[in-house]
């Protein structure tokens, strides 16, 4: 029976470790919700950023103004290496922007950002004759509905568009990727299974 139990244990441990995105990134994310955020000492951070960063996490997140990943994860200046863009999807130069991020070591890990309610996504859902004209719009648009398929529940497109990002990714870059969704509702943010 104590074998059962510690197996368990074991297990329950594992289990949590593999649903955190970070230490810091779920600390922040808790933080965040609490509305007890800790951006205290930015004179002195700015001043001492000039120099260099040192980031250990990178995030593609989207370009929407209710997502501010640093708000979102509580991190301050210095802390993230943050792409934006909308639908949280890479293209040329944000890849460009991710690879920087690597090369210079920024990046331990990278976080794919997707959130509730993201509009690039719902764009895509709809038919394409009614999408703008726009070529980049409809470039932007064509590669979410290439991800997304013919999902037709919103916040599951919304999940599998950030998990298909993150395995894009993942064969692009050698680093780990993970996908995670941002409830804009509660302010949680939770790890995406592959």
């Amino acid at each position: 029976m104590r074998v059962h139990r510690i197996a368990l244990a074991v297990f329950l441990f594992a289990a949590t470790l593999s649903a955190q995105i970070s230490p810091e990134l779920d600390a922040g994310n808790q933080r965040f919700r609490r509305g007890a955020l800790l951006f205290a000492g930015l004179n002195e951070l700015r001043v001492d950023l000039v120099a260099d960063q040192k980031p250990k996490i990178t995030i593609l997140s989207c370009a929407d103004s209710r997502v501010p990943p640093e708000l979102v994860f509580d991190q301050t200046l210095g802390d993230i290496f943050v792409v934006r863009v909308a639908g949280n999807v890479s293209d040329t130069f944000s890849m460009a922007s991710l690879k920087y991020a690597k090369s210079h070591r920024y990046t331990g890990t990278l976080v794919v950002l997707g959130h509730q309610n993201c509009g690039a996504v719902k764009e895509a859902m709809k038919p394409e004759s009614e999408w703008p004209d726009d070529a980049d719009l409809r470039a932007l648009l064509t590669r979410i509905r290439t991800a997304i398929g013919n999902e037709q529940d919103f916040a599951t497109a919304v999940k599998i568009n950030a998990r298909k990002s993150a395995q894009a990714l993942q064969n692009q870059l050698d680093v780990p990727v993970i996908a995670a969704y941002y409830d804009m509702s509660t302010g949680k943010v939770t790890r995406l299974s592959p």
